[in-house]
């Protein structure tokens, strides 16, 4: 008789351990996962922040250098300009003579 029972548990026992222990565990699981994701999301979004404020920093650096080409678009539109009337002068007092 004890043997039979012995049979039967050691069948027995270990899936039934097995279902005790996932049903156990299960809940662990779900909050590491939780508590894993909510991680991953996280620095995500301390990525994204940081990501956002290189861009930010890149927008105002290219308004920057907008400006400064601009300063030196028209300052080259002067030099340009007396430029050709300095040569204008030139020519006619050439012609003068």
């Amino acid at each position: 008789m004890e043997e039979t029972i012995y049979k039967w548990l050691t069948f027995i026992l270990p899936p039934v351990t097995s279902v005790i222990t996932w049903v156990a565990t299960r809940y662990s699981r779900k909050t590491q996962t939780l508590e894993m994701m909510q991680k991953s999301i996280d620095m995500l979004v301390q990525k994204n922040a940081q990501l956002y404020e290189e861009l930010v920093q890149v927008r105002n650096e290219n308004a920057e250098l907008k400006a400064g080409q601009q300063r030196l678009q028209n300052a080259l539109d002067i030099s340009n300009s007396k430029i050709a009337d300095l040569k204008r002068t030139i020519d006619r007092k050439g012609k003068a003579k």
